[in-house]
């Protein structure tokens, strides 16, 4: 679950894909995809920032 975590979120920082071509990528929900940005504060907190800071922009 870590793994996917992690990879879910270098995707979105890497391409910039929204929720949608993400949980698309790999295979689960938009919903998943929320939850485990949300979960990936607890694992890599740089990463997470990267991510929100995205989201923020509306870059993605």
């Amino acid at each position: 679950m870590i793994e996917r975590i992690l990879e879910e979120a270098q995707y979105i920082v890497d391409t910039h894909a929204s929720l949608k071509e993400t949980s698309i990528k790999f295979g689960v929900s938009e919903k998943v995809i929320q939850k485990d940005i949300i979960e990936l504060y607890n694992y890599s907190y740089a990463l997470y920032w990267q991510v929100h800071r995205l989201i923020n922009l509306g870059i993605i």
